[in-house]
């Protein structure tokens, strides 16, 4: 299933097929797609001048693949944009309180490594992009995550109020909303940039 002029479903899905997403899952990776990933990859080729193949290293994620990436010595977040609509339970008596047994509020995201370019150039592109107006894109946060001895990925998020409801606006934390964010440290910690 093609979601925009360069991206496709199954680069985002993993153990699952596109028709056993739910709609709310479809929908957001869709808005993903064509307004966030799309537009970042038509505006680094005309920075560089030519296509820039941005590769899809996470996409959709379930418990299952939060329990793998810990396991692998990740730092999953709990409530990871990455779960989009899916049931994850909450592991925090905080979050059980404002979000009750499951968080349901991932608004959708991927970690991309481009092809040919640094990843740290790609990440540094886009921020300067964004800050200058020259790409202009509503966004959640864009994040330039490193594990200690690897060259790592940059995680990008759909905005919360283009993807969500305002019933749902209203349940969720937006104080990360519109960030550029940088963790050195294989998602432990995270500076703003």
């Amino acid at each position: 299933m093609k979601l925009s002029n360069n991206f496709y479903a199954h680069e985002f899905l993993h153990d699952i097929e596109w028709e056993d997403l739910s709609l709310p899952n479809q929908f957001l990776l869709k808005v993903l797609c064509d307004t966030v990933l799309q537009p970042i990859r038509d505006f680094l080729a005309k920075e560089y001048g030519r296509e820039i193949i941005l590769n899809v290293s996470s996409g959709v994620r379930d418990e299952k693949d939060v329990d793998r990436l810990i396991k692998q010595g990740y730092h999953p977040s709990s409530r990871s944009d990455h779960f989009y609509s899916n049931a994850i339970k909450t592991t925090s008596s905080r979050d059980r309180k404002r979000f009750g047994k499951y968080f349901t509020y991932g608004a959708g995201a991927a970690d991309i490594i481009p092809e040919g370019v640094s990843i740290r150039e790609v990440f540094d592109k886009i921020c300067d992009g964004i800050k200058s107006g020259r790409l202009d894109i509503k966004y959640g946060q864009i994040i330039f995550e490193k594990r200690t001895h690897s060259t790592g990925w940059i995680h990008i998020s759909n905005s919360k109020t283009r993807a969500m409801s305002a019933g749902m606006i209203d349940a969720v934390d937006f104080s990360i909303e519109g960030k550029l964010m940088m963790s050195l440290d294989n998602g432990k910690t995270y500076k703003v940039v």
